[in-house]
């Protein structure tokens, strides 16, 4: 089946619960046949909308229409499901990747396909929040630590109800352990070769790509330290090495300030 009969199927269905229908429009007249339709369409009556689409593809030289009502309608372009579970989608700076997260609590997973008729999977990250490089080669995310705190925080999540009272306190109480414990991790989508950067004190969530591509920017604060909760922080290609963190500025300065990290 043609992709216009496709579409003259779809509308004549939904006509066929309409009460009246235009009268046939001569050839000349389909472009004011057009306008009118689309003006019913705007003005939201969808069968005298629709009968008048229909008609106009039916009748000689309608094909000339196809793509315009297509358009309007919404079936012009193709939409394919990828996964009947997942969030935050999203795509590479260059287009090549296409992106999403899947899973629940601690089971949660980045994954990252090659934006083609393939769909090949390039790679399974373990944990949330990823980001791509300028040039799209690498990607940051927030890898999720297998630890006996987090174990706990989830399986207390999934043993309360939905209706529980405490349930928002222990939705909050993971996102504060995964802060404090996850990862910031680099991965070569080339290579497959992971780098964590050291970020020692600092709960971190929210990571973006700087555009100079070394630069990884997080929502970040001093665990305990309350009297600056969030503060702007960078670290060098030099100091990942030698795990160091250095502070571009403190929260008196940026509300909700983002920290970086070198991604390199």
């Amino acid at each position: 089946m043609t992709r216009r009969h496709r579409l003259i199927l779809v509308l004549l269905i939904v006509c066929a619960a309409g009460v009246y229908a235009l009268p046939p429009a001569a050839p000349e007249d389909d472009a004011k046949a057009f306008d009118a339709a689309t003006d019913a369409w705007e003005r939201g009556d969808y069968i005298t909308a629709l009968t008048g689409y229909t008609q106009i593809l039916n009748a000689p030289g309608g094909d000339a229409f196809l793509d315009r009502i297509a358009l309007q309608t919404g079936e012009l372009f193709v939409t394919r499901e990828l996964t009947p579970d997942g969030r935050a989608p999203r795509f590479s700076p260059d287009g090549r990747f296409l992106v999403y997260e899947t899973g629940l609590e601690v089971s949660r997973r980045t994954l990252i396909f090659r934006n083609n008729a393939t769909r090949e999977l390039v790679a399974e990250l373990p944990g949330v929040s990823a980001t791509f490089s300028a040039d799209s080669t690498r990607v940051a995310y927030l890898q999720i630590p297998a630890n006996d705190d987090m174990a706990r925080a989830s399986e207390a999540i999934e043993r309360a109800a939905l209706t529980a009272p405490n349930r928002t306190f222990l939705v909050q109480s993971l996102a504060w352990l995964m802060a404090r414990d996850a990862t910031i991790t680099t991965r070569d989508l080339n290579t497959q070769r992971e780098t964590e950067l050291a970020t020692p004190g600092l709960l971190k969530m929210g990571l973006a790509s700087a555009p100079d591509g070394r630069t990884v920017y997080f929502l970040g604060g001093v665990e305990g330290d309350q009297s600056r909760p969030e503060s702007l922080s960078s670290i060098s290609r030099s100091a990942v090495a030698a795990s160091g963190t250095r502070r571009s500025a403190s929260a008196s300065t940026i509300s909700a300030s983002p920290s970086c990290v070198d991604s390199e």
